[in-house]
């Protein structure tokens, strides 16, 4: 039996619904860590599951709300369209889809997403694997 790291989760915080595989992590948005949250930029094609956009729109869709939006990384900064995302279970805010990157930011992209994971309640869910 393993215990690798490919069968956890990041999850939900409303319901704990599977969001998108440890594996798929890129990178910490330190600067936008706080006591209560932090960000997580996650690869876009990492096998995120379970979200919709804001209107259950399915996230193989082209958006229909879109925000500009700019965050800082480290030095960076970077100037985006976002749109939301959701949990198709519970219908909880879980981060932002990358529509579009204006300013070349060296490792933001369209396509990724960015998950807000609560610090003092984050789940992470494993799932043993079956036995043979």
């Amino acid at each position: 039996m393993t215990s690798g790291r490919s069968n956890w989760w990041y999850c939900c915080s409303g319901c704990a619904n599977k969001l998108a595989p440890f594996s798929g992590l890129f990178k910490e948005l330190l600067s936008h860590r706080t006591p209560e949250s932090r960000l997580l930029l996650i690869r876009g094609n990492c096998g995120l599951t379970n979200v919709n956009f804001q209107g259950k729109e399915s996230i193989n869709q082209v958006p229909t709300c879109v925000t500009p939006a700019q965050f800082q990384d480290e030095s960076w900064m970077a100037q985006t369209n976002l749109t939301n995302i959701h949990c198709s279970n519970c219908d909880t805010h879980v981060g932002w889809k990358i529509i579009n990157e204006l300013s070349n930011h060296p490792i933001v992209r369209p396509g990724q997403y960015i998950l807000r994971i609560d610090s003092e309640n984050e789940i992470i869910y494993w799932e043993r694997p079956r036995p043979r």
